[in-house]
Parts: structure tokens; sequence; C-alpha cells
């Protein structure tokens, strides 16, 4: 579960669980905190309505959509219907704090490390001058992740076979260099 968030780690943030429910989508970066605890940690615009909503304590749910794409049944040698591969989890948590500040200042080079690792050469400075100017416009938290879980729908109950021909779609339409992801999916889900 953790390689998935850390190779789709845009999400569906979804607050107001008791209330009027907000949704954004962001990316949140994944570590474990304190004790073996999975945290996320994510920053939105201050402007967004979903802020209110981020309070200490306040339940969250969020989901994480890996690979997906349609099936034909022309991909396989017996008889099937269409359907759709995917990867996703979901789960919930409780927000932990606010990030601000110096910080949020370094969790943001942070993020610019991580999600532009390997492909980009450009790193964000945590003295860029950038920061006077829009730090007071962002909001940074965390969430402590009390549930998850995955769904790889890769074959369904059709066996190994077919789970092998549903991976190989999916990544030749998706990525190339998720075949070794999808085939540890495979693996750990039977």
């Amino acid at each position: 579960m953790h390689r998935v968030i850390n190779t789709y780690p845009l999400a569906t943030l979804v607050s107001g669980l008791r209330s009027a429910t907000e949704l954004s989508l962001l990316p949140l970066m994944l570590d474990i905190g304190p004790g073996g605890t999975t945290m996320l940690t994510g920053r939105m615009d201050r402007n967004n309505p979903q802020v209110k909503q981020l309070k200490p304590g306040e339940g969250v749910a969020f989901v994480f959509n890996g690979p997906n794409a349609y099936a034909s049944p022309d991909l396989y040698a017996d008889t099937h219907l269409p359907g759709w591969l995917y990867v996703t989890l979901q789960g919930v948590g409780t927000i932990g704090r606010l990030i601000e500040g110096d910080e949020l200042i370094a969790m943001l080079c942070e993020a610019s490390r991580r999600f532009g690792e390997p492909a980009q050469e450009f790193l964000l400075g945590c003295d860029d001058p950038r920061f006077s100017l829009l730090i007071n416009a962002i909001v940074g938290f965390e969430i402590e992740v009390t549930e998850i879980s995955g769904i790889a729908k890769l074959a369904q109950d059709k066996g190994p076979e077919h789970a092998r021909i549903a991976c190989n779609h999916l990544a030749e339409l998706t990525d190339p260099n998720l075949a070794d992801l999808l085939d540890q999916l495979v693996r750990n889900t039977g």
C-alpha cells in the first residue's frame, strides 16, 4: 500500500464527514510516524473552503487512485465480459496538527524533492525568496491514518494467468515502469 501511495500521491481528501462535505484533489506525502503510525502530510490554499474543516482531531477520508484502464474481452483467449482494471486505496484518519511557518517551508521543499524525482533536476530551495510572498496563503496539515485498505481489480477470480494479462495491459496503457508494482500486487493478493 505504501508503494501505491508513493507512486500515485494525488489523493482525494474528504472532510466534513459529519457536516457539509468538502472534497479536494491534492498530493499527500507518506511518512511513518512515532511507533510505526502511518502519517500523510499535505497542503492547500488557505482560501480553499475545506481548510475550515481541517482542525486537529477532526476525521477525514482519502482515496488514492492508482493505474486504471478499460479491459476489453479481446485481451483474453477465453470468454470474458468488458471490465475496468484498477488499483485504489481508501482510508480514514484524523487531522493531527496544522503545519505553518518554517516547518511548512521545509515540507514544501521535501515535496518538491519527492514528487520531482527522478525525472526532474529542479529542486525547490528552502531559501527561495518567493516563500515570503506565498507562505501565509498556504496551510499544511498532518493526517494520522487510522484505517486503510486497498483494492487491486486485476483479474477478479480468473486466476494468475488472467491477472498477468491484465497487469501487462494496464502497464502498457498507463506506464511500462509499473510492471513490477503490478506483479507485486498480484503476488500479495493471490
